[in-house]
């Protein structure tokens, strides 16, 4: 009996593999990985806040109701997401789109309404997180000064999360606060029947926003 126990603790331990302590290589390389991605962070930081502060030249801003079910579209050319139909609007960092349900043109008063709260969240400082891992726009934005689009994304108020164009591809950037929400809401109401089609998709919405 102690000879079969003595064997089972045998078997078992050997079904186990155990780490080999960490060669200076591997630290090295873990070192490196760690610089790299906190410098990233400090670059798109470093970005989202010279993109908010350009966009006090916009002199035209147009904002949308967006369908949440989106598709699929080929986005592997330049500027795929300017290229889009009349009533499409790119969600950027799924490489996909969706339709336009309404828009509209914001007057200067709205104008001078929305961008505070929009630079606010585009211009978010330090590492921020994605918010959740989904996306499911309502709103969107298009941000121009003369004909020159500064600024386009989709917001989603379930997920919490924007997406940014960086110089190095599209990413999502977590919404904090409930300001710039309420801005959209204010501006172009979500209709009921869009809400009700919503909740039975995806469920009640839990403003869970920091």
């Amino acid at each position: 009996m102690k000879q079969t126990f003595i064997i089972i603790i045998l078997l078992l331990a050997s079904a186990f593999t155990f780490p080999e302590e960490d060669s200076e290589a591997k630290k090295e390389i873990r070192e490196a990985n760690r610089i790299y991605f906190n410098e990233l962070a400090k670059a798109r930081s470093d970005f989202r806040v010279q993109l908010a502060r350009s966009l006090r030249h916009a002199d035209r801003i147009e904002i949308y109701l967006l369908d949440f079910e989106i598709e699929d579209t080929d986005s592997n050319f330049y500027y795929w997401e300017n290229r889009l139909g009349e009533n499409e609007f790119p969600v950027l960092a799924y490489g996909a789109k969706t339709r336009i349900l309404d828009r509209k043109n914001l007057t200067q008063e709205q104008i001078g309404e929305l961008l505070p709260e929009l630079k606010n969240v585009v211009g978010i400082e330090g590492n921020v997180g994605s918010g959740a891992m989904c996306h499911i726009p309502i709103h969107g934005v298009r941000v121009y000064e003369g004909k020159s689009l500064l600024f386009q994304s989709s917001f989603c108020w379930k997920c919490h999360n924007f997406a940014v164009s960086y110089p190095d591809g599209n990413a999502w950037v977590q919404i904090h606060g409930h300001e710039l929400h309420e801005a959209f809401e204010t501006l172009l109401p979500v209709p009921q029947e869009e809400i009700d089609r919503f909740n039975e998709r995806f469920g009640p919405q839990k403003d869970e926003n920091p």
